[in-house]
């Protein structure tokens, strides 16, 4: 009975649900998508050494993520579980990283909610088996609220941390967007009432602070600036950037506030219910934490919103998953503010009421989309059926991209022949169109001159 009623025996419930709803997706084994096909031929192609140069194919990923994988696949072999794993490892890690670090933070009731939420949060669940750093991202999120919350707290100390540092170092070199967390926790301190009162805590502040942005910067400027900056990328995020002189802004601003507050996982609510959860919660914080920590929650969005502003990071799932725990400790600490509204005899009851409501919400969506989810990518799935009718017929492609095509058809004893092909078809508008392959070969190329593309394309 003990046991029955004990938070920690329905987190580790959740736990496992959560596991299992991560490994759904991956044993569906589907194929690679565009940008993962474009991360597993960069692994592919290149040596450890050469990973450490800016990515091909407008990619980016931490390097020790990138010299990670290349490891593993040169021990396991290429097969696609192998480059997803280290994300199935980090969407594991995160369900218990919640755990432990939200108990001795804020209480296992709170707790056993946030790993709830966790558990069925839809895109913790995809991006768990994805060769990408998402998941990554959202698990050095908590391993620095955890740290640094007790940083925090600990008022006995006129220094950071070194611990807290060398994880904020560790951070950067693995998670691009923790910078804008560790920007929270570096405003955190400076309204601490040692940075007013001892220049020792200063110093610190000061040298933490300068280490992280100048090792984020140097990162940049080594490996993300040439992505970043590309003509492609900045098109293809458009539509995901605050404009305050489009026409669209207001949408654009509604937009930014439903990936804010992940309004689009709950099955049967909406902004009107989830934007004022979303600020009871932070005012949860701030009434139980104080300024520091309410800077610590809220300043990475107001951040988020800059960024987009300025058209430097677009307001995209994806690339907001790292704020995802924020989210997540937000909205945990409005059903607990929200139950406190009430007498202690009934609190219990709304806790659990709403908590539910929230959750069960979740796990409905995500339910339906593990039920139903769609392959993103068919190429494996069209080669085999190609090689099951004729292997050896030609045969006529038209499509957009060719990177998923070339990594599943290539001839892999011969990787820079696969390179060869995919560098002339990147740097050829037209060649990526008809694709004819026959006897394992690619023949890529444009159509006679003076024939249109498209009349040749039919022709063929």
């Amino acid at each position: 009975k003990k046991l029955w009623n004990s938070y920690a025996f329905w987190a580790a419930v959740g736990i496992g649900i959560g596991i299992v709803f991560r490994l759904v997706p991956l044993f569906m084994n589907r194929a690679f998508w565009l940008d993962e096909a474009s991360i597993a031929l960069n692994i592919r192609f290149r040596t450890f050494a050469e990973l450490f140069q800016p990515l091909d194919y407008e990619q980016t990923m931490p390097i020790p993520l990138l010299l990670l994988i290349k490891l593993l696949t040169g021990v396991l072999g290429t097969a696609e579980y192998v480059f997803r794993f280290p994300a199935l490892l980090a969407g594991v890690a995160l369900l218990f990283a919640i755990w432990f670090s939200f108990s001795e933070l804020f209480g296992r009731a709170q707790a056993f909610i946030a790993v709830l939420f966790a558990a069925f949060w839809q895109p913790l669940i995809y991006y768990s088996s994805e060769v990408k750093q998402y998941e990554v991202d959202a698990l050095i999120t908590v391993f620095l609220l955890w740290m640094g919350l007790r940083v925090l707290r600990d008022s006995s100390r006129n220094y950071v941390s070194p611990a807290f540092i060398v994880i904020g170092v560790i951070a950067i070199l693995v998670s691009q967007p923790s910078v804008f967390i560790l920007a929270g926790f570096g405003a955190a301190l400076v309204f601490d009432l040692r940075f007013r009162q001892s220049n020792q805590f200063r110093l610190s502040v000061a040298s933490a602070g300068a280490l992280w942005l100048g090792l984020f910067i140097f990162l940049f400027y080594f490996s993300y600036k040439e992505t970043s900056n590309s003509a492609f990328m900045r098109l293809f995020w458009a539509d995901y950037f605050i404009d305050p002189k489009s026409p669209l802004f207001l949408s654009q601003v509604k937009e930014f506030l439903h990936t804010l507050c992940g309004t689009y996982y709950f099955r049967y609510m909406r902004m009107p219910i989830v934007l004022p959860l979303f600020a009871l919660g932070l005012y949860g914080i701030f009434r139980s934490e104080g300024w520091r920590t309410f800077i610590v929650a809220f300043l990475p969005f107001c951040l988020l919103f800059v960024a987009a502003f300025l058209r430097e990071y677009p307001f995209s799932t994806r690339l907001y998953l790292f704020a995802v725990p924020l989210t997540i400790w937000i909205f945990s600490s409005s059903i607990v503010t929200f139950g406190e509204f009430f007498s202690k005899t009934w609190q219990a009851v709304v806790f659990i009421a709403v908590g539910l409501a929230l959750v069960l919400n979740l796990a409905m969506f995500s339910f339906e989309k593990s039920m139903a989810a769609p392959l993103r990518e068919t190429a494996r799935q069209t080669v085999a059926y190609i090689q099951k009718i004729d292997e050896n017929a030609p045969v006529y492609l038209a499509f957009g991209r060719y990177r998923t095509w070339a990594y599943y058809t290539g001839n892999w004893k011969d990787p820079q022949g696969i390179k060869k092909n995919l560098d002339m078809v990147e740097s050829c508008e037209t060649c990526d169109r008809i694709v004819k392959r026959g006897r394992q070969t690619d023949i890529i190329g444009n159509p006679p001159e003076k024939m249109p593309l498209d009349e040749w394309a039919k022709h063929e």
